[in-house]
């Protein structure tokens, strides 16, 4: 279904989503391993496909596994911090 584009306003979403994580990211830590202009420039073209939507949308998965990382690392900062 090449084209196929659904109700509602997905292309908003995506950028809000996108925003939202990105803000999130510790950007000292992860700026030795991800390009983070480049993910900040991630959009949805015009007329896109549901293969840009799958493209960007494992993307976004990527940055949601980061932020489960960073929150891992973060966590066990805390908690070293409060056993020394």
């Amino acid at each position: 279904m090449r084209g196929y584009q659904p109700e509602g306003n997905i292309w908003e979403d995506f950028l809000k989503s996108k925003k939202e994580m990105l803000a999130r990211l510790d950007r000292s830590f992860w700026s030795r391993y991800l390009d983070l202009e480049q993910l900040e420039q991630l959009t949805l073209p015009e007329n896109w496909t549901n293969e840009d939507y799958m493209r960007a949308a494992f993307r976004l998965d990527d940055i949601i596994q980061c932020l489960l990382l960073q929150n891992v690392k973060d966590n066990a900062g805390r908690w070293c911090r409060t056993h020394e």
